[in-house]
């Protein structure tokens, strides 16, 4: 016996709404930015942000980001922000190496194991 056909789903006639897409790499760094500036404290909201700006490679923007959130950071976060750190130090220093800046990298890599 045949197998009965699937329905062919037809393709959508327009976008979807703002509302109904997920936002990207660069909305979610605007969107938190303008969080963060409100309410500094919001630390979910700073972790969020750290893991878009990883997203679209934006280490040095990391990098300060993390620095600053360490220096208020509660005892219990520090550990996740310590990693992200080491993690946006390394990969700095990894991009350094294929810029062929060997001391910026060590720099960074010093930085990472400090």
């Amino acid at each position: 016996p045949a197998q009965p056909r699937q329905p062919e789903l037809a393709a959508p006639t327009e976008a979807p709404a703002a509302s109904e897409r997920t936002p990207s790499a660069e909305e979610i760094v605007e969107r938190c930015t303008d969080k963060l500036r409100a309410d500094p404290t919001d630390d979910e909201n700073a972790l969020r942000l750290a893991h878009a700006l990883w997203r679209l490679g934006r280490h040095h923007d990391l990098l300060a980001l993390l620095s600053a959130r360490l220096e208020d950071a509660r005892p219990e976060g520090q550990a996740e922000l310590l990693g992200l750190r080491r993690a946006t130090l390394l990969a700095l220093a990894e991009a350094c190496e294929r810029e062929g800046k060997p001391g910026e990298a060590e720099l960074y890599r010093s930085m990472a194991d400090g």
